[in-house]
């Protein structure tokens, strides 16, 4: 008999255990690109210059949460291994003549971590749950051939112009830098 309450309190465990694992969500990265400001372009399309845009991105490390309980106090280890930026432009047209047509005008990246890998990490005790962020500084070169941006209002049979678009992404490969994973 002692046997059997044995295992059953080794199975309750076992369960419990997994309950908890299942209801804890893991530390989370998320990335924001923020420009410090937009870019103005004037006059006509020029092949010979560039313009420049600078800002951030911001890496945001968030602890572990739990619906069941409170986490444990915890420490966060990740190797940052890459970190890339990407600008992309488009033009889209939709007109009664042609229906819907899109065009990708330009889409370039620059990797922000020149200087190899980076760790970031942060240790997180019980009462304070606060997510760490770190900014990194991008400066590229737009090219100066680019059209300025434009919003135009679609189907209204007067203006059949392309509506131009622009856009900045960041994407990070990391890895986990906790012992035993």
């Amino acid at each position: 008999m002692l046997h059997d309450a044995f295992l059953s309190t080794s199975f309750y465990q076992s369960l419990k255990q997994t309950v908890s694992d299942m209801a804890l969500t893991p530390c989370k990265l998320d990335l924001d690109v923020l420009p410090l400001d937009s870019v103005d372009m004037y006059g006509e399309p020029d092949k010979h210059s560039a313009y420049s845009l600078s800002g951030h991105v911001e890496i945001k490390l968030t602890p572990p949460t739990s619906l069941l309980y409170d986490p444990p106090a915890s420490e966060e280890r990740l190797l940052l291994e890459s970190l890339v930026l990407t600008f992309e432009g488009q033009s889209e047209l939709l007109t009664p003549e042609t229906g819907y047509g899109a065009c990708r005008l330009v889409q370039f990246s620059q990797e922000l971590l020149q200087e190899g890998p980076v760790e970031v990490g942060h240790f997180w005790d019980e009462n304070l749950r606060d997510p760490q962020r770190w900014l990194i500084t991008f400066n590229i070169a737009v090219p100066g051939w680019l059209p300025p941006s434009c919003s135009t209002s679609f189907g209204d049979g007067v203006l059949e112009e392309p509506e131009v678009s622009y856009r900045l992404s960041a994407k990070a490969t990391y890895r986990d830098m906790k012992p035993g994973s």
